[in-house]
């Protein structure tokens, strides 16, 4: 289901972060551009979860500045958008949401300041 939803959701050779737990197989998005969320200097998981909102929001924003378009939320990571709701209404109040399922996740639009 979330490749299926990428796919139809996010243009083929876009940057796509994908909120994850180091999982490689999440990363397999059918020819999009993927990394790992949050991730080290070299792309990889960087091995914890953010401290708080404001640690997960300015990863955030320093990967989209480096060239991330979309960040996808696995149904498995959606407790993400709870517990760190700063980092959702961060991305609520600048980005489009583009997907929103109960079987594939969430998938929010990184480009521009719109909700």
């Amino acid at each position: 289901m979330l490749r299926a939803a990428v796919v139809e959701a996010i243009p083929g050779g876009e940057e796509v972060l994908v909120i994850s737990r180091g999982d490689e197989t999440l990363l397999e998005l059918n020819g999009h551009r993927a990394g790992h969320f949050p991730q080290t200097g070299d792309g990889a998981w960087a091995g914890h979860h953010p401290a708080d909102s404001e640690e997960a929001i300015d990863h955030l924003e320093e990967l989209r500045e480096g060239g991330a378009r979309y960040l996808v939320v696995p149904m498995t990571y959606r407790w993400w958008l709870d517990h760190y709701d700063g980092l959702r209404e961060h991305l609520d109040s600048r980005y489009r949401l583009v997907v929103s399922s109960e079987a594939a996740g969430v998938i929010y639009h990184l480009e521009g300041d719109q909700p």
